[in-house]
């Protein structure tokens, strides 16, 4: 289910997935005071896996670029996804969809998995960004160092059992999706879909978070 396009429908209260204030209000707030300071995290979670990459960038808004994610991001996680055999579920990001992250990815062996654009309910990190950042805000950081100490300690709070549910209920989905489509093209699929807890297989969901310290 997609809306229509534009910006006016992109911000209609109605949408359910609206907010009465978004992180776009959040961190243009954060902007307009000068002494709060915009923290980059890069937050990765999957079945029995989460794990954490600050990282900086060159721009005033912390949008995350292709030289950072090829650059810093993926480097610092490539090791441990070959090892586990783990596929990257990521959303459409210019900077995820770049032909030299594709390139990169597969000179270095990284299985992509990218979501289609406007697909929230296919994305385990955006039902468990909410409850994270609402925690982190929880109390107020005086400095960077406390602020990043403070981000540390909810995300080790967050429960993995609940991500492990997520994990489940949102590979299951993504399966009925792809079905969907198949039987609409009047494809014949080869494979049933899974009934096992492991969904499509070893797959971890990213996004990229950017928030004020404090």
């Amino acid at each position: 289910m997609k809306r229509r396009k534009g910006r006016e429908e992109r911000y209609k209260p109605a949408n359910v997935y609206r907010k009465k204030v978004t992180s776009k209000d959040t961190k243009a707030k954060a902007r307009e005071e000068e002494h709060l300071k915009l923290l980059n995290v890069f937050v990765i979670v999957g079945l029995n896996y989460k794990r954490y990459v600050w990282y900086e960038v060159d721009n005033d808004v912390g949008k995350m670029t292709t030289a950072v994610y090829t650059g810093h991001i993926l480097p610092i996680i490539k090791d441990e996804l070959l090892i586990r055999g783990l596929t990257l579920y990521q959303d459409a990001d210019s900077a995820h969809t770049s032909k030299k992250t594709l390139k990169w990815a597969k000179e270095h062996g990284i299985l992509l998995l990218t979501l289609p654009g406007v697909s929230p309910d296919l994305s385990i990190c955006e039902t468990m960004a909410n409850p994270l950042k609402r925690a982190f805000h929880g109390r107020r950081s005086a400095t960077e160092k406390q602020a990043k100490e403070r981000f540390m300690q909810v995300f080790e709070e967050m429960d993995q059992e609940t991500i492990d549910y997520q994990y489940t209920w949102y590979t299951k989905r993504l399966w009925e999706l792809c079905f969907g489509v198949l039987r609409t093209c009047q494809f014949r699929p080869l494979l049933s879909a899974p009934e096992s807890q492991d969904g499509l297989g070893n797959i971890v969901n990213v996004a990229h978070e950017r928030d004020s310290d404090a």
